[in-house]
């Protein structure tokens, strides 16, 4: 983890979005299109974070070996 960064702090969206799921599934029992529609969203968006972390902050770009199994691996 970088300085500056808690387990806690890392885990919060993600704690959030479950009770979020769950609030909606008490609230529509039965899936209907706005319930759908706000948990997919919410799954694109952790799949876009979870991309952009990938790109930014995990490729080893160090030397040319490191880069290629890197971005290989990507």
């Amino acid at each position: 983890m970088t300085p500056g960064t808690s387990l806690e702090a890392l885990l919060l969206p993600a704690i959030v979005w479950l009770t979020m799921t769950f609030v909606v599934k008490e609230l529509w029992p039965k899936p209907t299109f706005w319930s759908r529609l706000i948990v997919s969203s919410g799954l694109a968006l952790f799949g876009i974070r979870y991309w952009l972390w990938r790109l930014f902050n995990s490729l080893n770009l160090e030397d040319f070996l490191n880069g290629t199994v890197s971005v290989v691996f990507f």
